[in-house]
């Protein structure tokens, strides 16, 4: 009789066990990874989603990668990461500089860290709460010098990662 039980009680954990991680495998599938942006001279901005709980805990620092580069003909470029913080639908979201960067040479890909201290400081300061607000984070590029057309240029840039080192 006890071994009987004990391989019920056996049975039972398992299979709870087995429905646990086939749950939380669920959850998993249904927050899908944010696809990578491609920007272009055509394209110049794009956007990727941050969670609350990213803006709730404020990370430090974000790592940013380049993981493509087309530039043919070596124009010179910067990036530029924001929080972008859309207070009302109609209107034109508020722009919170993280950091800039620009690529040596212009055709390399590359990664970067960007301390995003100051960011949040401001957003917070903008008395901005991370769930009455939808915050993105804004990848934008540039020319370096204004005064001359673009040139086709396109990169890849995979989803950053927050970190709080």
């Amino acid at each position: 009789m006890r071994v009987a039980c004990r391989t019920t009680v056996a049975a039972v954990l398992l299979c709870l066990a087995s429905h646990a991680h086939s749950t939380s495998g669920l959850q998993e599938t249904e927050r899908k990874p944010a696809a990578p942006l491609v920007l272009t001279n055509d394209r110049a901005t794009g956007s990727f989603p941050i969670s609350p709980e990213t803006l709730a805990a404020a990370p430090r620092t974000l790592s940013v990668s380049i993981s493509k580069v087309t530039n043919p003909e070596k124009t010179p470029f910067e990036v530029l990461v924001y929080l972008s913080v859309r207070r009302a639908a109609p209107a034109e979201p508020h722009k919170i500089l993280i950091g800039n960067f620009s690529l040596y040479p212009p055709d390399h890909a590359a990664g970067f860290l960007l301390s995003t201290s100051q960011a949040f400081q401001k957003l917070q300061a903008d008395g901005a709460s991370a769930k009455s607000l939808k915050v993105r984070l804004l990848v934008e590029i540039k020319r370096i010098h204004e005064d001359k057309p673009w040139t086709p240029i396109a990169i890849t840039v995979p989803p950053p990662k927050w970190r709080d080192d």
